[in-house]
């Protein structure tokens, strides 16, 4: 019988960041101002992958056409192998990232599924240019 060792020193987490949950509180003040909009804010911070796509899937599936989707990200984005961004979240293991992190284009997949054709994306994360690979649409990024 074969058993598996868990060893907590392979583990490799990422740094802390010192701003994202503030850039998160300063973007949604903003856009829930009356006088810019007065949009609906759903911030997810230190929220582990799982429960972030969920939601975003959740929200996705509430919106019509005619709804404006704005997503914002502010935290490490860190490439695969493959060159694949993912979007670390509290539960990332830097080598574990295909399963603890939400690849870029999962969060396509997602949004692809829901009705609103108007979407922002901004990613406030190192990588964020190999974002535009594997989007479907119209795509404009700036760095």
């Amino acid at each position: 019988m074969a058993t598996v060792n868990f060893q907590t020193n392979l583990i490799k987490k990422l740094p802390a960041l010192a701003c994202p949950e503030q850039d998160v509180d300063d973007l949604a003040s903003v856009l829930a101002d009356v006088n810019r909009g007065e949009f609906e804010i759903l911030p997810l911070k230190n929220q582990e992958s799982h429960l972030v796509l969920r939601k975003l899937q959740q929200t996705i599936k509430q919106l019509q056409a005619d709804d404006l989707l704005l997503v914002y990200y502010s935290g490490h984005g860190k490439p695969n192998k493959n060159n694949i961004l993912h979007l670390t979240t509290i539960d990332t293991v830097i080598n574990e990232l295909e399963s603890t992190a939400i690849p870029i284009h999962r969060v396509y997949e997602i949004i692809a599924t829901g009705k609103a054709k108007k979407i922002i994306i901004i990613l406030d994360c190192c990588y964020s240019g190999a974002a535009g690979q594997g989007f479907r649409g119209d795509i404009t990024t700036t760095q």
